[in-house]
């Protein structure tokens, strides 16, 4: 056994599995910065997946308020596609009917003419509300998976 005087110090051992006083403060120091930083990281982890959930909801809000938006830009779009080919084919029908007016008689004429506006007057209301559906945009935009995946991982949490 080696011992060292140190001036201003206690006397120390150097002899192995021996600590002095230095080094269990060291130690001392060393666990309650250890436990410092733990509950820090564990404190940071909590926030950062709290604050990670709430970026996706606002993001999910968002990205909803967004398909929102588009819908309504194409059901615009879309109408006035329709007007305006509601009106070509009025202007069509018209001359259709002239033409149709001079070889046969006026019931016959008539009847054929009102029957093929029906037909696609019908026909371009079924697709466009088809087309302009709430349930369509949300499966073309994927934001019901999107939703449906929030409400999983919420349900989790």
């Amino acid at each position: 056994m080696i011992r060292i005087n140190v001036a201003e110090s206690s006397t120390s051992t150097c002899e192995p599995g021996v600590k002095t006083s230095a080094r269990r403060e060291r130690r001392g120091l060393s666990l309650t910065s250890n436990f410092v930083s733990f509950m820090v990281r564990n404190l940071a982890r909590h926030y950062r997946e709290k604050s990670m959930m709430f970026l996706e909801n606002k993001s999910l809000a968002w990205y909803i308020k967004s398909i929102g938006a588009a819908r309504k830009a194409f059901i615009g779009t879309v109408a006035l596609a329709s007007l305006i080919l509601v009106l070509f084919t009025g202007f069509v029908m018209i001359h259709m009917g002239l033409f149709f007016l001079l070889p046969w008689s006026l019931g016959a004429r008539a009847t054929l003419i009102l029957v093929l506006g029906a037909i696609y007057f019908a026909a371009a209301v079924i697709v466009l509300l088809k087309v302009s559906s709430e349930r369509f945009f949300m499966r073309k935009s994927k934001a019901s998976e999107m939703v449906d995946r929030f409400v999983q991982q919420q349900k989790q949490h």
